[in-house]
């Protein structure tokens, strides 16, 4: 019963409070300066985003063969767990 009330009350947050909260603390960076370090961060994280880009869209155009993996990986996982 604990169990289910700590996802019911985490779904609560998550769907109404953490939205209004972030639109209080979180402002805008547009066009504001930054460092050289904070500079390199963004371009490693745009890098990192362009990869996971790139990845999805090659796996959402082989969706088969990915949900061959996916299976094959799970019965792998129960063989060892046997």
């Amino acid at each position: 019963m604990t169990t289910v009330v700590a996802v019911l009350v985490s779904g609560f947050v998550s769907l109404t409070l953490t939205p209004m909260m972030c639109s209080r603390f979180i402002r805008s960076e547009h066009g504001k300066k930054h460092g050289r370090l904070y500079d390199a961060f963004e371009r490693f994280f745009d890098g990192m985003r362009g990869v996971y880009d790139r990845s999805l869209q090659t796996v959402m155009r082989h969706r088969l063969a990915t949900l061959n993996v996916s299976l094959a990986v799970l019965v792998a996982t129960l063989a060892c767990l046997l």
